[in-house]
């Protein structure tokens, strides 16, 4: 999908010719069109694979000097080609007859490597470096005649940035009888970038409140004293919130409860007045079997940790949580906990139940499927001008589709990323931005504003007022998540028109574009009727961080990287930006702010 928008970016795009030559020396195949698919290479020794209906295979051993890299696509073709002079002293790539290679992964390279790291390095791990090929390729990380096993998928910096982009600049490396050194680039210092999470899942028992001593940031009214300070104003509209909710009989939803463990770490980050001040915000529901995401938000939090000054507040809406999240090894993390979402309810509402109850003052919503980089903080800052008193609503970031049927991107992208009204129109709000991802920044006045929609969408009988005809339908068809329900609210309301310039980037491989590995589109994901120059890029936080393993390859590299450009993180048609200022200077019409 990424590929696609990528290419649909492209004003030139056309049909690519097929191009053959020395067909038993190598085959470039290379095949674009609107409709789909990007550029397809694969590098083997000559008639190394043939193809089967359960993937590609090898029909022979693969030679010994050889630079795998493999791709498949609809379209994918082949290239034979020797390893480009690479030493084969060096470089040995071998497999068993008839073992797949790959049934639907994308590029990659395959080295491996005889050699040793200076003292205080050691070699790149291949279990911690694009570890898909490992599965398919390399089942027990061993070849014959290597120390050193890698694999790096095409356009990956994680990996081509040390491998100096993989192709053709390993001659650098020293090799003798005696002494054979790696090359730095294939090693990384000791003791360095985050922890690959183990996630050791364990139940955890939630009386509420657990004692006298710990109550909720938050409840009815007949307890006012949880929710009175010294910040009368914000006070007053968490009290609209909370009303809201307890008007409608979900009072218990909006009780949130501070984890005992936890409460030092608190108690560090809040105020007198019974406020955080700026914090990022996040949520989980994790059961038993939920390694994989609890690995995700163990990776978040760590890059918080690393990237931010600001603590990062999380609450759990089930019944386990990592044994690895202790206080002392997240001392900027807040874990709270809070009874589930009614029965039926989507379980994301809870995102907005903890912009509203975890008494964040200047919050940002992040989700598990994303990581902060460096510069993050600004954003802080950002969202305490925008927001406010004189602006009563959550912003959220563009996304990386419109879907408005009026705007030329959504011809390429599959129907059913068009956002419609599936019945009823009558009083329903016209889309009137660009679509938002949900993942805003808010202030305490938008309370009021979240409270009143979000009981609309999970309890439209006990609305005040009521719910209109066409918000129940959305949620009748299954068309109302967190992110539908607060595009459709904002554009219910005719002065709530800001979106952020997208700090989520919305896939891992385009950080390359911020370390300057990957070469952008002038236009970024752009569309006729919104952002017809693209939407500005802002590397802050990624997003679709899904795989663990690669985001792990992505932090690593990034963690200790000071890259020529950090202290301009914003990327537009072909330039980088500092700040808003300076991307307005560049651009007054442009309609997003960063």
């Amino acid at each position: 999908q990424v590929a696609l928008r990528q290419h649909r970016g492209n004003p030139t795009s056309q049909l690519l010719p097929l191009l053959v030559l020395m067909p038993r020396t190598f085959l470039l195949a290379s095949v674009a069109t609107k409709a789909a698919f990007s550029m397809a290479c694969l590098w083997v020794s000559s008639g190394a694979l043939s193809y089967s209906p359960q993937g590609w295979q090898i029909s022979e051993s693969l030679g010994s000097s050889a630079l795998a890299l493999l791709q498949l696509g609809a379209q994918t073709r082949t290239t034979v080609q020797p390893a480009l002079g690479i030493p084969p002293s060096l470089l040995q790539v071998g497999t068993s007859p008839g073992e797949p290679i790959f049934t639907g992964r994308p590029t990659a390279y395959v080295l491996a490597v005889s050699g040793s790291c200076p003292p205080g390095y050691s070699p790149i791990s291949l279990r911690e470096h694009c570890h898909w090929a490992s599965l398919h390729l390399f089942p027990n990380e061993t070849t014959s005649n290597a120390d050193y096993v890698y694999e790096w998928p095409d356009r990956a910096p994680g990996c081509n940035r040390h491998m100096n982009n993989g192709r053709t600049h390993f001659n650098s490396h020293s090799a003798g009888p005696e002494d054979n050194p790696l090359d730095r680039r294939l090693c990384e210092r000791d003791g360095e970038g985050p922890e690959f999470p183990t996630a050791t899942l364990q139940q955890v028992v939630l009386p509420a409140p657990w004692s006298p001593e710990y109550k909720p940031l938050a409840k009815c009214p007949g307890n006012e004293e949880s929710i009175t300070g010294k910040a009368e104003t914000d006070d007053k509209h968490l009290l609209e919130g909370v009303n809201i909710f307890c008007k409608a009989g979900l009072g218990n939803l909006t009780e949130f409860y501070v984890d005992p463990r936890f409460v030092a770490n608190y108690k560090k980050f809040v105020g007198d007045d019974g406020w955080i001040d700026q914090a990022f915000v996040t949520y989980i529901g994790l059961k038993s079997d939920s390694r994989g995401l609890s690995q995700q938000m163990d990776l978040l939090v760590q890059s918080v940790h690393h990237f931010s000054s600001r603590p990062v507040v999380v609450t759990n809406f089930k019944d386990h949580v990592p044994a690895e999240w202790t206080a002392e090894r997240f001392p900027n993390m807040v874990l709270l906990h809070a009874p589930p979402m009614p029965v039926n309810k989507s379980f994301n509402f809870n995102k907005i139940r903890a912009m509203l109850f975890t008494k964040v003052r200047t919050g940002l919503v992040i989700d598990a499927d994303q990581w902060v980089n460096r510069g993050v903080d600004y954003l802080f800052a950002r969202a305490a001008e925008e927001g406010g008193e004189a602006y009563p609503f959550p912003i959220m970031p563009v996304h990386w589709m419109s879907r408005d049927g009026e705007a030329d991107d959504m011809k390429y992208l599959p129907k059913q990323y068009l956002f419609g009204y599936p019945n009823r129109t009558d009083g329903a709000p016209k889309q009137a931005m660009r679509w938002g991802h949900a993942h805003p920044s808010y202030t305490p006045s938008s309370f009021a504003f979240l409270a009143k929609w979000t009981i609309m969408a999970v309890a439209p009988d006990q609305a005040e007022g009521g719910s209109p005809g066409w918000l129940r339908d959305l949620d009748q068809v299954g068309l109302l998540e967190d992110e539908d329900l607060l595009n459709v609210a904002l554009w219910a309301e005719p002065s709530a028109r800001k979106q952020w310039c997208k700090f989520d980037v919305p896939a891992l491989d385009e950080f390359g574009i911020y370390v300057k590995t990957l070469e952008p589109y002038p236009r970024m994901f752009p569309d006729s009727k919104y952002y017809p120059n693209g939407i500005p890029l802002m590397f802050l936080t990624a997003h679709n961080a899904k795989d663990p393993k690669r985001s792990y390859v992505w932090l690593k590299d990034l963690w200790n990287e000071n890259h020529s450009h950090f202290d301009a993180p914003i990327y537009y048609k072909s330039a980088y930006y500092k700040d808003n200022a300076a991307l307005h200077a560049a651009d007054p019409a442009l309609r997003c702010i960063a």
